[in-house]
């Protein structure tokens, strides 16, 4: 029976004991899809809102910043998760 060698074995040792430290900074890093869906959702909610009290300009406010975040989302260059809602706008973090 051949035995592994030690250098095969830590390094074997080092990359199980890495993976969890991968798994969790992955789980920690949120994707755009789901910042859109965050912010998308407050401003949809801002609008209903702002419609039922009579307010159709703050409304409208809130669509036109779910029109730019959804520009945001397709556009390679900026991150959606940059951003926040601040009432019927968009404000970088």
């Amino acid at each position: 029976m051949i035995a592994p060698s030690p250098t095969r074995t830590c390094l074997l040792c080092r990359t199980v004991a890495f993976l969890p430290l991968l798994v969790l900074v992955a789980a920690c890093v949120e994707d755009e899809q789901s910042c859109y869906d965050k912010i998308s959702a407050d401003l949809l909610g801002t609008s209903e809102f702002a419609r039922k009290s009579g307010d159709f300009d703050y409304a409208d406010a809130a669509i036109d910043s779910g029109y730019a975040a959804l520009a945001i989302l397709v556009d390679d260059a900026r991150n959606i998760c940059d951003y926040v809602t601040a009432g019927a706008y968009l404000e970088r973090k």
